[in-house]
């Protein structure tokens, strides 16, 4: 027959076998939680890390829209919030465009475009003339130079 000594010390090794348990878990979860916390934080440098990269771009663009019956502009702007500098913009098709050579030309290359800046090129319009026609933007920004895009206007 077993004493209370005995039984005490069954119910201590019982709660110690316990306890032995619990911190394993303990000591799990708080791994698999270090592991999340360094998922998490890549994951933030990563976002820190783009964000850094889209703040030194200008984003350069293009549309085309009616002032009045028979007229017609493209409208070029930085949407970006960097500046883009030495802005240029010429049509892919030449031969069949609705802007003259000359009508970039008098106004491009723009050495400085601010975030909401914008230039306005005339284009002509006429029954023969293209439904949408494709220019292509070039500008220098503080990500690199010679960035480039292309973007497809319509009527």
């Amino acid at each position: 027959m077993m004493e209370n000594s005995d039984w005490i010390a069954l119910i201590a090794l019982a709660l110690s076998a316990y306890a032995m348990w619990q911190s394993q878990q303990v000591a799990k979860s708080q791994e698999r939680l270090t592991d999340r916390e360094v998922e998490l934080v890549r994951q933030q440098l990563e976002k820190n890390k783009i964000e850094e990269r889209n703040s030194k771009t200008a984003n350069v663009s293009a549309r085309l829209y009616k002032v009045a019956k028979n007229d017609w502009r493209l409208k070029i702007f930085n949407k970006g919030p960097s500046i883009a500098n030495n802005v240029s913009c010429s049509s892919a098709d030449i031969e069949n465009s609705m802007f003259s050579a000359s009508s970039f030309s008098t106004k491009l290359p723009l050495a400085k475009m601010e975030q909401g800046d914008s230039v306005e090129i005339n284009a002509f319009v006429h029954l023969q003339s293209p439904s949408k026609e494709t220019v292509i933007l070039t500008w220098d920004d503080a990500s690199g130079s010679n960035q480039s895009k292309e973007v497809e206007v319509t009527l």
